[in-house]
């Protein structure tokens, strides 16, 4: 069994585009009255990010602002005329109004931000033009930007380029990372969608409607943050676990014979590790085998890539005697200046009452180290 590799997991995120045609009426594509939707659909704005974390404590706040060019022309929907906008006009058909709103979760305990991941919160602000003129911390509704737009619309639609004029609201703006705890080794940002942003023309109380799709959204680029903050696991070798030839009975697979002792040498260093010994704990992540499904405090096996539904590995602290369970962060005992070994044992277990087919088996995972 090969298993127990010091690394970062990154995942691919396929971001599909609205398509729409010309050729279509408006109530063919669905667009309500004052609907605002850029030429080809949504338009997205991609926000590129820092790739340096300046400081990895706990609550530490790292903002980095982004300001995209390229904005969209546009078209406004609209079923009966639709005055034009300027400063100062409060006319309801002046201006624009927008919702912003974001599909990420509220945090639980940073309000105003959005729980991005295990490590970060985030609290995404968007540049509102018009009389607002100001960051709007995203989520937001029925935002009025004051009537500053200087289009009108005639039925069924107006186009932007008649006025020089393009949708600017997603193309700037800042993202606030909160840490919720230190980060080891970096960390892989995969890409995500912080803001959908629905545009319509006039007050909210005009009698119009935002479309079914967003108006621009807005992308956070996938990214590395590092850290002076390093551990490193096994010298940065694989850890492979043998069992050679086992039984096939549940009698015999009982997690206490083939046992195998392996180790788990760790050393941090960089960083905050330079202030003195820090509290570290470690977990053991489980690759494509996941857990036992028998048993989730047991680790999966494969067999040809196929999970194996009646074999698992139990994992044991060899000093204790205790079962380390897939996705559990324990405290590793006798680390000393940061550094030390974790000593455990593996160990193939059957379902009770099975008989498991022959064959190779194999699990893999990851090696995760915490520290406070």
């Amino acid at each position: 069994m090969s298993m127990l590799k010091n690394k970062n997991f990154k995942s691919v995120v396929i971001i599909t585009g609205f398509l729409t045609t010309a050729l279509l009426p408006m109530r063919a594509l669905g667009y309500p009255h004052g609907a605002v939707i850029p030429d080809g659909g949504t338009y997205t704005f991609e926000a590129q990010m820092n790739n340096q974390l300046l400081v990895n404590e706990k609550d530490a706040e790292t903002v980095f602002t982004f300001n995209i060019g390229n904005t969209p022309y546009f078209n406004i929907y609209c079923d009966t005329y639709m005055k034009p906008g300027g400063p100062g006009n409060t006319d309801p058909d002046s201006g624009m109004t927008f919702d912003l709103t974001s599909t990420i979760p509220k945090s639980m305990q940073n309000p105003g931000y959005l729980s991005l991941n295990e490590y970060f919160d985030v609290k995404v602000e968007i540049q509102i033009g018009g009389l607002v003129n100001q960051h709007i911390t995203v989520p937001m509704t029925n935002l009025w930007n004051g009537g500053s737009d200087p289009m009108e619309c005639r039925p069924t639609s107006t186009n932007s380029r008649d006025y020089a004029t393009t949708l600017q609201t997603g193309s700037n703006g800042r993202v606030t990372f909160r840490l919720k705890k230190p980060i080891i080794n970096g960390i892989t940002i995969n890409q995500a969608e912080l803001v959908q942003v629905f545009a319509k023309k006039g007050k909210d109380n005009a009698g119009t409607s935002y479309a079914a799709i967003p108006s621009t959204r807005v992308v956070l680029g996938a990214g590395i943050i590092t850290v002076a903050d390093s551990c490193i696991i096994n010298n940065g070798n694989p850890i492979d676990i043998k069992f050679g030839d086992v039984a096939n009975t549940s009698e015999q697979l009982n997690g206490t014979n083939y046992l195998q002792p392996f180790a788990i040498p760790v050393k941090c260093s960089g960083g905050s590790f330079t202030t003195g010994d820090l509290n570290i704990k470690l977990s053991l992540l489980p690759g494509a085998s996941g857990h036992a499904e028998f048993n989730s405090d047991y680790f999966g096996t494969l067999k040809n890539g196929i999970k194996r539904t009646n074999l698992g590995i139990v994992i044991k602290d060899n000093s204790m005697g205790n079962v380390v369970k897939p996705n559990q962060a324990y405290q590793v005992p006798n680390f000393v200046n940061n550094q030390g070994t974790w000593n455990l044992t593996a160990a193939p277990i059957a379902a009770p009452g099975s008989t498991v087919d022959d064959g190779e088996f194999t699990a893999t995972g990851t090696i995760l180290a915490e520290f406070q």
